[in-house]
């Protein structure tokens, strides 16, 4: 899980996301709106409809998306981000507050870093 989590507004330009997106690099940002969680930018669904003329946030952002408790295991986590999803991180909420993000990169970061623990050493000879 990341965290502190950078969010955005919905009446937010298209061209503030971008800028954010690319001064963090990073690929999601959370739509907050009234302190709660509204939606989800993508980097990969902000380009594709910048190009279409969208200008705002509200626009482009992702709508009724999956947010998660803390308590949430990486297998659940994996299970709610599958394959074919536009929603590619799950925005992580206690008490209706934004305390973390987890991304599919995370996941996979995960799965390679116990892949590379679990390697055995090469036998030579």
């Amino acid at each position: 899980m990341t965290a502190p989590v950078e969010v955005i507004s919905p009446r937010a330009s298209i061209c503030t996301a971008q800028k954010r997106l690319t001064l963090k690099r990073i690929h999601h940002l959370v739509v907050i709106e009234h302190a709660k969680v509204v939606g989800l930018v993508t980097a990969d669904v902000l380009r594709k409809r910048q190009e279409e003329g969208a200008t705002c946030v509200s626009d482009v952002m992702l709508r009724n998306i999956i947010v998660a408790p803390p308590e949430t295991t990486v297998r659940e986590a994996a299970d709610l981000l599958t394959p074919g999803h536009l929603q590619t991180a799950l925005p992580i909420v206690r008490n209706n507050e934004l305390v973390g993000i987890v991304s599919v990169s995370d996941l996979l970061e995960l799965a390679g870093g116990a892949r590379r623990r679990h390697k055995r050493p090469a036998v030579v000879g």
